[in-house]
């Protein structure tokens, strides 16, 4: 998945990995998987980018907690949404027998 929006100022930070603010600039976040001994990890990258020029962000170790609490949050909301999901369906399974006339 990938998630690009307008970047309107750049900190000191970002400035020195991949040069001050420029009009146009964006944030791209790219969130993808990999398969692990216990299943599946969630990755995410982030890239700034200035019209054909695109630079890789690393993450620090306080964005990475950041992300990986924005990601078990997005998780949770999903679960949540998929199991009243299944317990709709099933009660529309239930309730679904046909009578004729």
């Amino acid at each position: 998945m990938v998630i690009q929006r307008a970047l309107p100022t750049t900190n000191a930070k970002l400035a020195e990995a991949c040069g001050p603010q420029v009009p146009g600039r964006q944030v791209r976040v790219v969130l993808g998987t990999e398969a692990i001994e216990a299943g599946t990890r969630v990755t995410e990258q982030r890239y700034i980018v200035d019209g054909d020029k695109v630079c890789a962000v690393p993450l620090s170790e306080a964005d990475v907690k950041q992300s990986e609490a924005s990601l078990n949050e997005v998780k949770a909301q999903a679960e949540k949404r998929d199991g009243a999901a299944l317990r709709r369906g099933a009660g529309e399974r239930r309730s679904s027998g046909r009578t004729s006339g």
